[in-house]
């Protein structure tokens, strides 16, 4: 055992020995120059190989290799730089040494250089750096990596546009199996054909394999019948894949779809468009990220956040400037309204916008130069008058504003009611119906500007005296809440001045106004004696007033006889919402104390499986039997009393005579009583008048009878088109049926995206049916 362990010291010891003698050798030659040596020895004390190792030591002499000009120690030097190794790091060190490692033609090198030049380390960002470098070697790159050089030749970032280039990187990159680049090979094609039925099939192969951008082009090619027959019902069911998996344009179209409600296959719904607007927002749609901010400022579907408006319209500027976003961040600045009020970034944005020409800009930038501080009074009337050329609002009323008061310029009754008479020509949009501005109350100053004329007519500023048009421009700021018109009208009405006296017009306007507190707190008393004034002059309008007055369960003075007899008094004139109104009264159901009580046979309840649910009909509306419920077992139900009508024969009649007049709530009255006679001839011929004149609630009870088969022929297509149609008009009872028809595929191409779609609006609007399968249909997915 000693002499194994003698032998093996010895061993070592020669060995140890030879790694010495070696590493001196290498020594003497490094010092007289030989670039060889250098590099071993550089390499031994980076690896510790016959010295102790150093880091340091081992720079020092790839250094002196480098600058004898060896390609692979400049390179080795630059990785030193880059990590800290045995030298203090330097990305711009590095950086000079890779040049000339690549330039030597090291691929290592090269490709570093590039990922230096594309993240701008140790050196100013190039595109056009990164893809000369990277193309010299992208053969052994990634696929990811050649996508990026086939990419950069098509859209010509950072190099000269070659679709040639573009498609031999794709095709290299395809056939590593990149889906992207298989994707844009057949987007490319089809961009340069887009009847190629050829590319559209390619495209289609690639979107049915689940790529989201591949589903979003196959989805417009069908809304816009570009190669495929236009099918607005499949393109958006491509959308709504190619948003599953996150496709942001596709988010934002639905969000649009939802928003406008300008597809007959997609009812409108805030909440719906908020969703998708925020998922397209927070994947980088800076259209999404600027319709988003406008729903959060102006509080469409119910939630305002001037903060979270503020955010969003700040990032969509961060992507892509418009004038109109531009505009829309001043506002925030000029008001405080979700960050730090600060004048001149408001103004600095207002000009750019109002400088590509938006008009609301202009008009916000001659507003706030007309503000303490701000104050420029040239420049502000420059831009005014500019935002009143396009017929802005807000700038007319403001340069009307100007010119009645004399501020700022000469003073001119005549120009400022030019520029009111203009203002009151412009309709606002309303503040949740407008996916552009930043809501500056422009419904307020609306009424302000009719208010203004009625004073301008009132007084003779500007126009020609007119107590008749003072009156007519004051009512109509009055129907618009608009409190300085109510109070002047009101002072009128009480004056009683036998000389000046208040027509029937703008006494009936107080008294609305004091009855629904319309620019006023609500006085019933009041009103009701302005009410009785006018109808024994025979007003209707007031009659019809005292009527709903005389009816209102709120009302301590309630008296439905009176109000009968004087609904009888109007019915009679033929007026036809009277006429509706009673003969709906005079068939309403009550208890009938003049006959026995009878027991009847009931169905028990139906119960339902979990795909669909079953309801006793209510008025109105046919039950059904859905494909999915169990047959009911029968048995007695508790005794129930007769129901009878307070006056079938006057309210047939009634109903009869509003119907002929064209009424169309009537003429669906009438088929819901022929239908409780089960006379389905009759009530489908009413139906089908109220549909015609398209009352929702026509369309859908023609709707039950073409489902049910109930005086005419079934019809499982015409039903589902009626529904549809009362169901865009936000009928909770046919979105239910609509959704029901989507569900079972009856009439309409099956669809569980569309039925829960129209089940989560009918639940919306109160339908409970609508929830109860919205939780199947969510189950089911």
């Amino acid at each position: 055992m000693k002499n194994l362990f003698l032998v093996l010291s010895l061993c070592l010891a020669c060995s140890s020995y030879s790694q010495d003698a070696n590493v001196r050798k290498l020594m003497k030659l490094a010092e007289k120059g030989d670039t060889q040596a250098q590099i071993e020895l550089a390499d031994a004390y980076f690896n510790g190989k016959g010295v102790k190792r150093s880091f340091q030591d081992a720079v020092t002499w790839l250094q002196k290799a480098a600058e004898a000009g060896d390609a692979q120690s400049q390179y080795q030097l630059a990785t030193c730089y880059l990590e800290g190794k045995g030298v203090s790091k330097s990305d711009e060190a590095a950086v000079q040494w890779l040049e000339k490692a690549a330039s030597a033609g090291i691929p290592a090198a090269q490709r570093q250089l590039a990922l230096c030049y594309r993240d701008g380390r140790g050196v100013a960002q190039s595109n056009e750096k990164y893809f000369t470098w990277i193309e010299k070697n992208a053969d052994n790159e990634k696929p990811e990596v050649q996508l990026d050089l086939a990419k950069a030749y098509y859209n010509a970032d950072g190099v000269k546009k070659d679709i040639s280039k573009a498609r031999l990187w794709a095709e290299k990159a395809a056939k590593k199996g990149n889906a992207e680049a298989e994707y844009l090979l057949a987007w490319w094609n089809y961009q340069n054909n887009p009847n190629s039925n050829d590319a559209l099939q390619s495209l289609l192969k690639i979107a049915e394999k689940g790529n989201e951008n591949a589903q979003y082009t196959i989805a417009q090619a069908y809304l816009k019948g570009n190669g495929f027959q236009r099918s607005e019902e499949t393109g958006i069911d491509w959308l709504e894949k190619s948003a599953a998996k996150g496709n942001s344009d596709a988010q934002y179209t639905l969000a649009n779809y939802y928003f406008y409600g300008n597809s007959p296959l997609i009812g409108k719904s805030y909440k719906k468009a908020i969703d998708y607007y925020t998922k397209a927002a927070a994947k980088g749609n800076a259209a999404a990220q600027r319709q988003l901010s406008v729903c959060l400022y102006n509080g469409v579907g119910g939630t305002q956040s001037f903060r979270d408006a503020f955010n969003w319209i700040s990032r969509s500027l961060n992507s892509e400037s418009t004038p109109v976003a531009e505009n829309n961040l001043g506002v925030c600045y000029a008001t405080g309204n979700g960050t730090r009020t600060s004048a001149p970034q408001a103004i600095e944005l207002f000009q750019k916008a109002a400088d590509a020409g938006d008009a609301m800009a202009m008009y916000n930038l001659g507003a706030i130069l007309l503000e303490e501080g701000q104050l420029d009074v040239k420049k502000s009337f420059e831009y005014l008058e500019k935002a009143a050329a396009k017929n802005n609002l807000l700038a007319l009323k403001k340069l009307g504003d100007l010119y009645y008061s004399g501020k700022y310029t000469n003073q001119s009754e005549e120009r400022a009611f030019e520029y009111y008479n203009k203002a009151a020509q412009q309709v606002p949009t309303p503040q949740n119906e407008t996916l552009d501005y930043f809501f500056q109350q422009q419904d307020e100053a609306y009424s302000d500007v009719f208010y203004i004329l009625s004073q301008c007519y009132a007084n003779g500023k500007g126009v020609k005296k007119s107590v008749k048009d003072a009156e007519v421009w004051a009512i109509k700021a009055a129907e618009l809440s608009n409190k300085n018109a109510f109070e002047w009208l009101l002072k009128k009405v009480d004056a009683n001045d036998p000389k000046d006296p208040a027509s029937p017009a703008v006494i009936l306007t107080v008294a609305d106004g004091l009855f629904y507190g319309k620019g006023s707190k609500k006085n019933n008393d009041k009103a009701f004696a302005l009410y009785e004034k006018l109808a024994k002059q025979e007003n209707t309008a007031a009659q019809k007033r005292l009527v709903e007055f005389y009816l209102d369960n709120k009302n301590p003075k309630k008296d439905l006889e009176k109000g009968i007899a004087l609904q009888e008094k109007i019915a009679k004139k033929g007026d036809t919402e009277t006429q509706l109104s009673l003969g709906k009264y005079y068939l309403t159901l009550v208890p009938d104390t003049t006959t026995p009580t009878t027991q009847r046979v009931q169905p028990k309840p139906q119960t339902a499986t979990n795909t669909s649910t079953t309801t006793q009909p209510r008025r109105g509306e046919i039950a059904m039997q859905h494909r999915s419920a169990i047959k009911a077992d029968v048995h007695p139900s508790e005794p129930k009393k007769g129901m009878k009508y307070i006056n079938e024969t006057k309210g047939v009649f009634w109903l009869q005579k509003a119907a002929e007049q064209n009424n169309a709530d009537a003429q669906n009255e009438l088929g819901n009583y022929y239908d409780a006679k089960q006379d389905f001839a009759q009530a489908i011929n009413h139906y089908q008048k109220a549909a015609q004149r398209n009352l929702p609630a026509g369309q859908y009870n023609l709707g039950n009878c073409y489902y049910n088969g109930t005086g005419a022929e079934r019809s499982y297509d015409r039903a589902a088109d009626l529904y549809k149609q009362a169901a865009r008009e936000g009928y909770a009872a046919a979105q239910y049926r609509l959704g029901h028809c989507y569900y079972h595929g009856e009439g309409i191409a099956q669809s569980d995206n569309r039925a829960a779609d129209w089940f989560e609006q009918a639940c919306d609007n109160g339908e409970q049916r609508g929830c109860e399968m919205l939780r199947v249909v969510t189950t089911k997915k």
